[in-house]
């Protein structure tokens, strides 16, 4: 990680100035912390490392995410304090402790107040050190209901960041993976669908990979289709148990229960979409995967898609109606339910997404 070289460093530093008023280095620990070390140990929250040495404490607490700070008894035993619950009995500072304490990274700013680091930038965790792996990250808490984009570590470890969409409910989240409102042109390559791909923030797809990842790293299971509509209300279809395979199979699309109809205000009706496809490889214009011989559905629509043939139930990349005059008919969107002819001027936005 980064930065734990600049925690060590601060770490030592606060370690070798011994002389420093207490008070100073309390304000910098979590409330959860400063209290007696004993109390700690038996709850869980701290951990008795035993082996001496100021650097070697420093670097202890540095390997731990959950830790917030480290201290030396007068033997020089190190203990790391981390991250959790109120503790029972759990009200003063060990005397013969001397405490060091981790500060905030990546922009991070020390809440006085609160006893917390206040992050900025998508970063979270302790120290603001990580970026979040799913839209259910607590630093979403204040966007209830609005979607907003951030960084995502889908995979973990830190070696992969994506920009996604994340839209806050009061019980669950969403994680959007196509934005559609059918201006813009998605007859993208192969390796563009694979790898995802961002034009506005109305016109967005998190790739294939990244979409396997948080269904099965991130255990998203639950696929939904909303529609916005310029007038009237939303509708949506919601696929339960959905899945994706790997790019050895060509991303097929899979799931187990489709919801019923949904319905919006306008009277709009989304019949399923997906029959057609389940068990379907994806298909691009420069990667063939349809059933038909004769023909690549995805360059005769000017858009990828999970084809079976070239008459598809929905085609959720194509353009708006009112907006594809110079286009090809195929290339004009489909939704099951919908007569894009007469009612597609009506959509604002598609928006699919998982949780």
């Amino acid at each position: 990680m980064i930065v734990k070289p600049l925690l060590v460093f601060w770490m030592v530093m606060i370690m070798i100035m011994r002389d420093i008023n207490c008070s100073v280095l309390e304000s910098m620990f979590f409330a959860s912390s400063i209290c007696d070390v004993n109390a700690r140990i038996s709850n869980g929250c701290s951990k008795l490392e035993k082996r001496s040495g100021i650097i070697w404490c420093a670097m202890k607490c540095a390997r731990y995410d959950s830790c917030i700070g480290a201290s030396l008894d007068s033997t020089g035993s190190c203990y790391t304090h981390h991250e959790c619950g109120a503790v029972s009995g759990c009200v003063t500072m060990a005397t013969d402790h001397v405490y060091i304490s981790k500060t905030c990274a990546n922009g991070g700013e020390w809440e006085p107040s609160n006893q917390r680091c206040q992050c900025a930038n998508g970063w979270v965790g302790p120290n603001c050190q990580k970026y979040p792996t799913q839209c259910i990250d607590p630093k979403q808490a204040n966007n209830l209901q609005r979607v907003v984009k951030t960084k995502l570590d889908v995979y973990g470890d830190g070696s992969y960041l994506i920009d996604v969409f994340c839209k806050r409910h009061p019980t669950w989240y969403q994680t959007f993976i196509l934005l559609n409102s059918g201006k813009k042109d998605f007859n993208k390559t192969w390796e563009e669908y694979r790898d995802g791909f961002y034009i506005d923030d109305s016109h967005f797809w998190i790739g294939l990979k990244h979409m396997r990842a948080l269904n099965t790293i991130g255990r998203l299971k639950t696929m939904t289709l909303t529609i916005h509509f310029h007038v009237g209300t939303i509708t949506f279809r919601r696929l339960k148990d959905f899945g994706i395979s790997d790019h050895t199979t060509g991303y097929l699309l899979t799931y187990g229960l489709d919801s019923p109809y949904g319905k919006s205000s306008t009277g709009y009706l989304l019949k399923n979409c997906w029959s057609r496809h389940k068990n379907q490889p994806f298909s691009t214009w420069n990667m063939d995967n349809d059933d038909v011989s004769q023909s690549n559905c995805a360059a005769n629509a000017g858009s990828g898609w999970w084809f079976a043939d070239c008459n598809p139930d929905c085609n959720l990349f194509g353009w708006a109606s009112h907006y594809s005059s110079s286009k090809p008919a195929a290339s004009i969107m489909k939704i099951s339910g919908i007569d894009m002819n007469a009612q597609g001027s009506n959509i604002k936005l598609i928006q699919l997404s998982l949780h």
